[in-house]
């Protein structure tokens, strides 16, 4: 087991099973209702001279899975999806889920203690690869836009995805937290025999939801929110004769966490324009007409930036928050720098464009082995967390890739 989900949390397994079939029984090899005896030599040569140093022949009987087994993992399953078991890992300082004040504290695996609760593991090198996972969530894709993975919250403002960071609103806020749990120790057969009706019941190791509902107190008490306006203007300064569309009004709950991106979104599919991209990188717009206007189509300081209040040096769309009165301008222009566009989402040596460079220069940041420039963090923190991540640097070579 320990072997499987290292290796599955590095993703070279699948190539691994077609080319080495005695490997996939090991892994795979306790099915229902079977049991194998395999016999293996294993002999060790020099290299160079083609010696053989020594070989032995080993015999590894493998037994099925039980029903008494499968009962009490399915057990523990259960007891690990519920709202009391999820809170107590995640809750922090905070002593009740009705009155949080203090940051929450994420956790990658719970592990079976001998009084029959959970553990609950903190940090990757901690992992005992025994127990039930934080598992990706579904439709996390770590080269797209996206500022949750394996923690979710309903309200990023107040609670941050993934490391689930407090920041108290002015009224009392309602938050729902969201992740799977993946028994992978069972979950493997699920994901290999899925298609085998033997193997149904696998399926609730597998991804299993849980979910809970804290109450963040506000600064002010409780009281009601006011829905919020804002204002979007969508201009491609007549390149290529783009027409621009009608001036937008975006209205939303002032309690919905909407971002710049949801109101440009929203802009410009009431246009009748379309458009690729996303919440940190806008491709390309097509307006009614089918003219299209793209990145990197007038040169490399070429593409769609967006004001805000008049201002030009703004983080990604996806990750500013939209406050009641703000103004939008989207805007097409192939001088970003004469703009005053000054940090350049992505761009984190700053040299005013975005490479795969960047998306290195990234990577080494995240992990500690370069200095985290003023730039970097700038241009770099896209999900506006305040550190650097891996997945930072995939999206920045998405960006760079202009996938």
């Amino acid at each position: 087991d320990k072997l499987f989900r290292c290796a599955r949390k590095f993703q070279f397994l699948r190539n691994s099973f077609e080319r080495n079939q005695f490997l996939n029984q090991l892994l795979f090899g306790r099915l229902l209702r079977k049991f194998y005896k395999h016999c293996r030599g294993v002999s060790v040569q020099d290299r160079n001279t083609e010696e053989i140093l020594g070989s032995r022949v080993f015999e590894l009987t493998i037994l099925p899975l039980t029903e008494a087994e499968l009962a009490e993992a399915e057990q523990v399953m259960r007891s690990a999806c519920t709202e009391e078991v999820y809170w107590n890992g995640i809750k922090g300082e905070n002593a009740n889920k009705d009155s949080v004040t203090a940051n929450l504290a994420p956790f990658s695996e719970l592990v079976l203690n001998e009084n029959g609760g959970f553990d609950y593991i903190r940090g990757a090198v901690n992992i005992t690869f025994g127990g039930i996972d934080v598992d990706d969530l579904p439709g996390y894709d770590p080269m797209s836009y996206q500022p949750w993975r394996e923690f979710r919250s309903s309200h990023p403002s107040i609670i941050t995805c993934e490391n689930l960071l407090v920041t108290r609103p002015e009224y009392d806020t309602l938050v729902t937290i969201d992740s799977v749990f993946t028994y992978t120790k069972y979950a493997k057969y699920w994901e290999k025999f899925g298609e085998n009706s033997d193997y149904a019941r696998f399926e609730a190791f597998f991804k299993q939801p849980v979910s809970v509902t804290v109450k963040v107190l506000g600064t002010s008490g409780s009281g009601t929110v006011e829905d919020i306006t804002a204002t979007v203007r969508i201009n491609g300064r007549n390149f290529a004769g783009f027409t621009n569309p009608a001036e937008f009004t975006f209205t939303a709950s002032g309690d919905a966490d909407s971002t710049v991106w949801d109101a440009i979104s929203a802009a410009l599919a009431a246009s009748g324009c379309t458009f690729d991209g996303d919440g940190y990188l806008l491709r390309s717009v097509t307006d009614v007409n089918g003219v299209t206007l793209s990145v990197g189509t007038y040169g490399e300081a070429c593409g769609w930036f967006y004001k805000l209040n008049g201002e030009g040096d703004q983080p990604a769309a996806g990750t500013n928050a939209l406050a009641d009165g703000d103004v939008i301008e989207l805007f097409y222009t192939d001088n970003s720098e004469a703009e005053g566009i000054v940090t350049l989402v992505g761009d984190v040596n700053g040299d005013g464009i975005v490479t795969v460079v960047d998306a290195l220069m990234l990577l080494r940041c995240a992990l500690g082995t370069e200095p985290t420039t003023a730039a970097a963090l700038a241009n770099g923190d896209i999900d506006g967390d305040g550190v650097l991540s891996a997945e930072e640097a995939l999206a920045v070579m998405r960006m760079a890739i202009q996938m």
